[in-house]
């Protein structure tokens, strides 16, 4: 998507992904999660929404294992997409216990 694209080749992002640096794959992580937001807000049906939302939990918890600081960018897409799917999730408790576990 574009915002993913842009954010991922903004000069800044650019100079410190291409140097050796620990933030570079910190920085993969954040154009992933970010492209995967989008295709869960943008998905045509709460199914599809679901599966997005379940590869954006498993990267999430990767990015989470490479770099505690993401919770800072994770906390307010989680927020967001639990309120968007909440009809969802309410019939489906089941699902909201496996993005937790």
């Amino acid at each position: 998507t574009l915002t993913s694209l842009l954010y991922s080749f903004s000069p800044l992002v650019w100079q410190y992904a291409t140097t050796p640096e620990v933030f570079a794959l910190n920085n993969l992580f954040v154009s992933l999660l970010l492209g995967i937001y989008v295709k869960v807000l943008t998905a045509p049906d709460d199914h599809a929404a679901l599966r997005w939302t379940r590869l954006g939990v498993l990267c999430g918890g990767i990015a989470v294992g490479n770099q505690h600081t993401i919770v800072i960018f994770l906390v307010p897409i989680a927020i967001d997409v639990i309120f968007s799917l909440r009809r969802r999730l309410v019939q489906t408790p089941a699902e909201l216990l496996l993005w937790i576990a």
